[in-house]
């Protein structure tokens, strides 16, 4: 069979056999016995040449390899000319004989000549399905969850598919921390939402916390990848002080509030604060007009022909002090002038609510004076 020798091999092929004519012709003008001479004639080319069928071999098997992971790229996503013959060019030279793995350079070359990770999805298949496996079943203890959430088939699927997107991502950018942060964040972007929107509709997770509620209304609010990431871990954090004192209180509930208002106006803007507010209020502004319609109709102060105005009116006054009472908490003199404000808008219907309110007490109080004074 016939081994391809580059010109350098083909001189230190040349430059072996001249040595051995050397070392034969000085040891027949000896008068070397036989055995020496077989030595000579044998050993140094045959070492030689085993060596170069060696190298020749591994060269071969290097370009087989590499040839076919740019195939199956190829498969994956059609790669121009330019785009095979770098990767080749950067992987070949990496290749040594004396021993190297295949699958550990073609990591390290890669990502000089293609980012996308539907590439090294299909290349590391294997080996990024197994690390997928292991990050699933970590998901539940590294975001404080229940480990039940893996019994869900749907939230598995997504889960596995997140942390194969986030390996992926680490292998297509390799050496490029800033660009492998910046496509992490959109992949958390884009999964973390929908699998917790399943772990709601199951009960794992509750909107029962203002950064949960955002992350839900994300699109509505206009959140950064920045803001989303932030609320997330403020989230998990809340969840797991609210289960600390459940177990240490048990039948009492944990009051957020100041974590809220501590942690929330340093990741949304005043705009965004307030609008997700007045959607954390509403259930509370809604049951206050159902309450004060239900006072107006007892007291005879209402006009049902007017109670869809009168309804609006009512949930925009207490819509807003709601919302006041959390922005300012922790602005007392700022609170009290909002609030102030608030109430000199205050609907008449609610003031004419209070006028009868007070009627009636005065009324009861002077019903019960005159029978206090009357004596057996």
């Amino acid at each position: 069979s016939k081994v391809y020798l580059s010109a350098k091999e083909q001189v230190a092929l040349a430059k072996t056999y001249q040595r051995q004519d050397s070392l034969l012709a000085d040891a027949l003008k000896r008068g070397a016995a036989f055995s020496e001479i077989e030595a000579i004639e044998n050993e140094p080319i045959i070492s030689r040449y085993d060596s170069l069928v060696k190298i020749s071999d591994f060269q071969v098997r290097s370009i087989a390899y590499i040839n076919n992971k740019i195939g199956m790229m190829d498969q994956i996503k059609p790669l121009t000319d330019g785009q095979k013959k770098q990767i080749s060019a950067l992987f070949l030279p990496k290749c040594d004989a004396s021993g190297c793995v295949y699958a550990d350079i073609l990591k390290q070359t890669l990502p000089q000549v293609v980012s996308d990770t539907a590439y090294y999805a299909g290349l590391f298949a294997s080996e990024i399905h197994q690390k997928a496996l292991d990050a699933t079943d970590k998901y539940p203890r590294n975001r404080t969850l229940s480990p039940y959430i893996l019994t869900i088939p749907q939230a598995k699927r997504l889960i596995y598919q997140y942390q194969k997107a986030v390996i992926a991502a680490g292998y297509a950018y390799h050496d490029k921390l800033d660009e492998r942060d910046k496509l992490v964040s959109d992949i958390d972007i884009y999964y973390l939402p929908i699998i917790d929107s399943v772990l709601v509709s199951r009960g794992f997770i509750s909107l029962n916390s203002q950064f949960s509620l955002a992350i839900q209304q994300r699109k509505f609010l206009k959140l950064s990848v920045d803001q989303i990431q932030k609320l997330t871990e403020k989230n998990a954090e809340i969840q797991k002080l609210r289960r600390e004192y459940s177990l240490k209180n048990p039948g009492k509930e944990c009051d957020s509030n100041g974590f809220y208002r501590q942690h929330i106006p340093g990741i949304l803007n005043e705009n965004q604060y307030r609008t997700m507010l007045q959607l954390w209020h509403q259930n509370e502004a809604d049951y206050s007009c159902a309450d004060t319609w239900a006072e107006m109709k007892r007291l005879g102060v209402a006009n049902v022909s007017d109670s869809a105005s009168v309804n609006r009116s009512l949930y925009s006054y207490y819509i807003n002090k709601l919302v006041i009472e959390d922005i300012y908490a922790n602005k007392s003199e700022v609170r009290s002038q909002k609030l102030w404000e608030n109430d000199f808008f205050k609907p008449e219907s609610l003031k004419t609510l209070e006028q009868a309110i007070q009627n009636e007490k005065a009324k009861s109080a002077s019903q019960s004076g005159s029978n206090a004074s009357f004596v057996w």
